[in-house]
């Protein structure tokens, strides 16, 4: 996938807002089989859904119509980078045992990049 839209260009969009806080959180602490983890120093740590579904305090985010929207495009950058629609879901390539926390990070620059490009009404 062409990676021709840089990380950090600026767009009012809600849900790229709530994928690149997402992605955020991941970068600060990720973890596998949980959706949210507490660590040493009142640090969080959280899943690939678990960023989209909970704040950085560990709060659930509810109520936020960008979630759903976020969630699927996600999903369709994981299914971008394993090649795989079927069967593939947020949890499972979160969870599988070779999984790292940067290739959680590249899934969240993905769905971003995703997410411009549909919202700048460029192909994705």
């Amino acid at each position: 996938m062409p990676r021709d839209i840089i990380p950090d260009v600026y767009i009012d969009s809600p849900i790229v807002t709530l994928l690149r806080d997402a992605q955020a959180r991941i970068q600060r602490g990720w973890v596998q089989r949980y959706a949210v983890l507490p660590r040493g120093g009142g640090r969080l740590t959280f899943c690939a859904g678990g960023a989209l579904a909970f704040d950085d305090h560990g709060r659930a985010l509810v109520g936020k119509p960008a979630q759903g929207i976020a969630h699927c495009v996600l999903l369709l950058a994981i299914q971008k980078l394993t090649r795989e629609d079927r069967g593939m879901t947020v949890v499972k390539f979160n969870d599988w045992w070779v999984r790292s926390q940067a290739d959680i990070v590249q899934a969240y620059e993905v769905a971003s990049e995703l997410r411009i490009r549909r919202e700048q009404g460029l192909p994705v």
